[in-house]
Parts: structure tokens; sequence; C-alpha cells
């Protein structure tokens, strides 16, 4: 339940409603959702299948440069797409975020690994301050518990979802920095 693929767009719909009203934040989901998320699960899924994965987290180190690749790739597509269509222009900020994310996570991972369940996590729980601050602290307890969950499953040491945790906050801090000027 508190998967990168469920909480990005849970933040997403929380931040935009009161922005944009229901109909467009759902519109906003449905984007981030076709653009993404939809396209990372058919890719890991087929690379699973393939044998080139070990499991859906991509917890092999030596896996993850080519999952780094394919998720800039989508990444720069929706960024483009979010710029010039102007009734997503919304989302532009957060994509190049979250760009700057994977890129910092790539550039770890050539000594550790990162947990990008836990960066995904802490990255929401920032962003989701900006609206609802009850929330976020929610979001806090459901991003240390995702922690945990990353380290029980033997996916990542305390130390890489430190990382996560981290690069996650960071990362959110500077889009709430960004949206500010």
């Amino acid at each position: 339940m508190a998967h990168p693929f469920v909480l990005v767009p849970a933040g997403i719909l929380v931040v935009s409603v009161g922005r944009v009203g229901a109909a467009r934040a759902f519109g906003f989901v449905v984007a981030v959702l076709l653009m993404t998320i939809v396209p990372m699960a058919f890719y890991i899924r087929r690379r699973l299948r393939k044998g080139r994965f070990s499991d859906y987290d991509v917890s092999r180190q030596k896996d993850r440069p080519e999952l780094f690749t394919f998720g800039l790739g989508l990444m720069a597509l929706a960024a483009a797409v979010f710029w010039w269509t102007p009734g997503l222009r919304f989302l532009f900020p957060g994509t190049v975020a979250v760009t700057a994310m994977i890129v910092a996570a790539a550039l770890i991972n050539l000594w550790d690994k990162v947990s990008l369940h836990s960066a995904f996590a802490a990255y929401v729980v920032v962003f989701v301050a900006m609206t609802s601050p009850g929330l976020s602290i929610a979001g806090a307890v459901v991003a240390l518990a995702v922690g945990w969950s990353r380290v029980e499953l033997g996916r990542h040491t305390r130390r890489q979802v430190a990382l996560g945790l981290v690069l996650g906050t960071i990362t959110g801090l500077g889009l709430l920095l960004a949206l500010k000027r």
C-alpha cells in the first residue's frame, strides 16, 4: 500500500485537489499513471520475466543502472509532455524534482544502493506538507514504516534506507523552494 506507484499518485491527488478541484486533480493522476508509472511497471515486469531483474523491487545493485536509464527516459518524456500541455503544466516542477532524485540515486548507486521506496515516501511526505500538515505527520509514520519494511525484507540496509529518506526529503524541500519563487 505504500509502494511509490501508490504514494506518488495519492500525494499528487492530495496536493492538487485543493488547488485545481477534484476533476483536474484526477486528470493529473491519470497523466502521471499513463506517462510514468504504468510504463515503468510494465518495463519491470518484462525485465523480470526475461530474467534481467531478480524481483519487482529491482533489488540487485547491478540491475539498477538499467532501471535508472529507463526511468530517466520516462521522466524526460513526461516533463516534455507536461511542459507543452498547458493543462498539465502543474506537474512539470514535480517531474523535474523526481528526475533530479533519480539522477542522484543513480550516482549513489555507483558505490551503494539507495532505497527508492524510502526516497519516494519521504518526497511525498514533504510535498504533501505544503497542503496538509496533518497528513504529512501520518505520512512521516508511513515513510518510516516503509524504511523499516525495506530492512525487514532484506532489500536494504539501514544506511540505504537512511540515504533514501534523506534524498527524498532534500528533493521534496527543493521542490517546495522552487515553487515559492
